[in-house]
């Protein structure tokens, strides 16, 4: 992408101001000093002082477009349904920062947080390119500290370069076209990137994390061949995976909750299931 073309895209992502959910309460954004060059905000809700558990959450945006505010309405969101510190990272960004950059940076906030926490309270979300990096990232906790990982989250994500998408460019989602895709991977990865296990999903799937796995995804997704195959790829080594299919919502949806009806259900369910993991987390597998 070109840098003129690049700012008038993240000019046009921003100007499409997200509209906020319903809240039953105030929620504070504090800016705080992050573990690497990047922004990280906690949002909080008014009134309490300390999380006994947490959230982190990873934007979307084709590692080009989403930053540390683009997605807070979702963030506010997790933290009024749940009444915990949601922490946000604004992950160095494509072409300016090219790979592992921003994998780097999601890497730096989960081994950060999982080290401050001292049980099993951390939920990790991403949706989109920044689902990419929590499954990329998750990895990595699961060889330094897993303990505190209760579970991830991922939402429309996208795991692989290919992986049956060149099956789908007929694809009518209104939100993210495969040629789209392919130009973000272009900003943000080389070819030869593409087969490392930072970025490629599937790649050396034994050091998949082990702890559940709720994914969410929507019908008209270009992206939807892969994220099936990895969801079979999950059961397959006996991960406890749960998937929710929105049949009527394009990729992105969860950023519009005024255009989208399913968006506001779809974020209470994905709660519900992270509420589960607080309140009954698992054993951590062992190592192998």
């Amino acid at each position: 992408m070109r840098s003129e073309t690049v700012t008038d895209a993240r000019r046009s992502y921003n100007a499409a101001a997200p509209a906020s959910y319903p809240l039953e309460g105030q929620i504070e954004d504090t800016d705080l000093a992050s573990p690497g060059p990047h922004r990280l905000i906690r949002s909080r809700p008014a009134g309490t002082t300390s999380s006994i558990a947490a959230v982190i959450y990873a934007p979307g945006g084709g590692w080009v477009l989403g930053d540390a505010e683009s997605h807070l309405n979702i963030s506010h969101k997790l933290a009024d349904l749940l009444a915990c510190d949601v922490f946000t990272i604004g992950y160095r960004r494509a072409p300016e920062h090219k790979f592992p950059a921003a994998f780097n940076d999601v890497q730096q906030s989960i081994q950060t947080l999982t080290t401050a926490l001292p049980k099993p309270a951390l939920a990790i979300v991403g949706d989109s390119a920044g689902a990419n990096l929590v499954a990329a990232a998750t990895r990595h906790a699961r060889r330094v500290r897993p303990e505190p990982i209760v579970g991830t989250v991922l939402i429309y994500p996208a795991l692989h370069a290919a992986c049956g998408l060149r099956d789908n460019l007929s694809s009518n989602d209104e939100l993210l076209t495969a040629h789209q895709y392919e130009a973000y991977l272009d900003a943000y990865t080389s070819t030869e990137d593409r087969n490392d296990p930072r970025f490629d999903a599937f790649a050396d799937h034994q050091t998949i994390s082990r702890r559940p796995t709720h994914v969410v995804t929507v019908a008209s997704d270009p992206l939807k061949p892969q994220q099936h195959t990895y969801i079979e790829l999950l059961r397959s080594l006996d991960i406890d995976v749960t998937h929710t299919l929105i049949p009527d919502a394009p990729h992105g949806f969860l950023r519009y909750p005024d255009r989208y009806p399913a968006a506001t259900a779809a974020l209470g369910d994905i709660a519900s299931t992270i509420r589960r993991w607080f309140n009954h987390p698992k054993a951590v597998p062992p190592w192998s």
